[in-house]
């Protein structure tokens, strides 16, 4: 037995969606409140923060919500005050301009604001989609110049003065987005792209990254295809590349014609980490090896947190050699991995 542990709030924020067409259950508006709410707990228990995902009228339009119930039902504020969440998504292309600055006003007065994020848009591409953002942006820090906006990106804008810049999002943005959700797929496994993400931020600004179709090859991702030590790898390129956070698009994102066939657009397994438990003979939702290896990755980044903290980061990332050098490059030998875990142990229980 070691004398450390856990701590109840992630280190790490940890964004997964659950896409919401793929749990409505038309047996009852109970039924389908009530499974969303199982759907957000499993989540939960895993270090994940889950959001509610739909897009909005065929485009990239995004509405994310982090409680089961609306924003205004007295049974949200309870819930998104669980120790469990460090982040969580909050409704905004579906509230009045009213509506809007109630929940704003709600989220201050119950301290839950620093913790809140607004998802208005997924991977703009164009100039008038940053337009929009930003018109979406000036109306929520009109009312709460505090506020956070979480927008997401694989690529510098395919028109304007700055097509094909990818860098330059953090000029174009800036104001408008407080955490920019970067593609890992757009770091092109170098760790000079990462370093310059970190120093273009400014103030509150937050550099978060995701893994979606992207990246492939020996890069860390939750693909099907790839083996368990790519799965568990994930977490240790956020901690190396100093990361603030983490996003996964999806966790439900199954084929609309077979609940359990993977999108044939999509990687195999790209955005499907939970499956419905009737398939499996369970009464409650089913999570695949990938999110368990990805759990083993989260508290793999914790223990190196609090590593950190304890012998400093220099001393932290000479001994994290032994296991990860760079993004195609890390350990695939469970006995190297064990070893390098306990040795974090042992210091941690001096």
């Amino acid at each position: 037995m070691y004398d450390t542990a856990l701590p109840s709030t992630p280190s790490l924020p940890a964004a997964f969606g659950i896409i919401e067409k793929n749990l409505i259950d038309s047996a009852s508006k109970e039924q389908t409140l009530q499974n969303k709410l199982e759907w957000a707990e499993l989540c939960l228990d895993y270090r994940m923060n889950p959001y509610f995902s739909t897009w909005l009228a065929n485009s990239m339009k995004h509405e994310a919500s982090s409680s089961p119930w609306k924003w205004n039902d007295k049974r949200t504020v309870p819930f998104l005050s669980d120790k469990r969440f460090n982040r969580f998504a909050v409704p905004y292309h579906s509230l009045s301009h009213n509506e809007l600055d109630s929940l704003l006003q709600q989220l201050k007065q119950t301290d839950l604001l620093d913790k809140s994020y607004f998802y208005l848009w997924d991977e703009p591409t164009y100039m008038k989609e940053y337009h929009l953002i930003g018109q979406y942006s000036q109306e929520i820090h009109k009312l709460m110049p505090e506020a956070k906006v979480l927008t997401t990106f694989y690529c510098g804008p395919k028109d304007g003065k700055y097509k094909d810049r990818l860098f330059s999002v953090f000029d174009l943005w800036r104001g408008d987005t407080q955490i920019f959700s970067m593609s890992a797929w757009a770091l092109q496994a170098n760790e000079a792209n990462a370093d310059t993400c970190r120093s273009l931020l400014r103030g509150n600004e937050e550099w978060w990254t995701y893994v979606c179709m992207g990246p492939g090859e020996e890069q860390p991702n939750l693909l099907l295809t790839m083996d368990g030590y790519q799965h568990r790898a994930v977490l240790w390129r956020s901690w190396k590349e100093r990361t603030t956070g983490f996003l996964y698009w999806a966790v439900n994102a199954y084929a609309e014609s077979d609940t359990l066939a993977f999108r044939k657009d999509l990687p195999e397994g790209d955005g499907v980490l939970i499956y419905p438990g009737q398939y499996f003979n369970s009464t409650s939702p089913v999570v695949s090896i990938r999110m368990e290896r990805w759990r083993d990755s989260m508290e793999d980044y914790e223990y190196l947190a609090k590593l950190e903290k304890k012998i400093g980061r220099a001393k932290s990332e000479t001994l994290f050699q032994s296991i990860y050098q760079s993004p195609e490059k890390y350990s695939k030998n469970n006995a190297e991995i064990e070893k390098f875990r306990k040795s974090i142990l042992e210091i941690l229980s001096k």
